[in-house]
């Protein structure tokens, strides 16, 4: 029989979260040998409307400079994992994207042919679900391959 699984998205924020999604992702990755996209996702920096005449070239250079120190730890962050993997016997590889977390991994699950999104649940409400608080309720809905959401032991409990 062959595999269900080629690829699986594994997208992290760099939280003691991920060591538990790259534990379901691992052995999934294991048992079908599918290879691991690993995304980080970082938001652009969000520009107060009020006051904005008053932004410099100067403020918008330490802007860019702060986001590509943040994107440079993200990529060291991700190559660790991946080599890990690797160190492992699986394929492994390093996504990096700029933008809305949300529209970033559904864009990078259908670029990649992602058969599987393996991504943290985080123990919210529905309603904090509804209002912004959460990635994976919007991820769900636009997202063309199924999900499975990681729910971690701190969160178990804390229900």
């Amino acid at each position: 029989m062959a595999s269900v699984y080629h690829c699986l998205l594994v997208p992290l924020e760099q939280s003691p979260v991920d060591d538990a999604v790259l534990g379901h992702a691992r052995e999934l990755a294991r048992l079908s040998g599918a290879r691991l996209v690993l995304l980080h996702v970082s938001p652009l920096p969000a520009f107060p409307l009020a006051g904005i005449e008053e932004w410099t070239l100067e403020s918008g250079e330490r802007i860019a400079l702060r986001q590509d120190e943040a994107m440079n730890r993200a990529r060291q962050y991700l190559e660790e994992r991946a080599r890990d993997l690797r160190s492992q016997g699986l394929s492994a590889e390093v996504e990096l994207a700029l933008g809305d977390p949300v529209n970033q991994i559904v864009r990078t699950a259908k670029e990649k042919g992602a058969d599987l999104i393996v991504m943290g649940s985080h123990a919210h409400s529905i309603l904090g679900e509804l209002f912004g608080r959460s990635t994976s309720f919007p991820v769900r809905r636009l997202a063309e391959a199924p999900i499975l959401l990681v729910r971690t032991e701190s969160q178990a409990t804390a229900q």
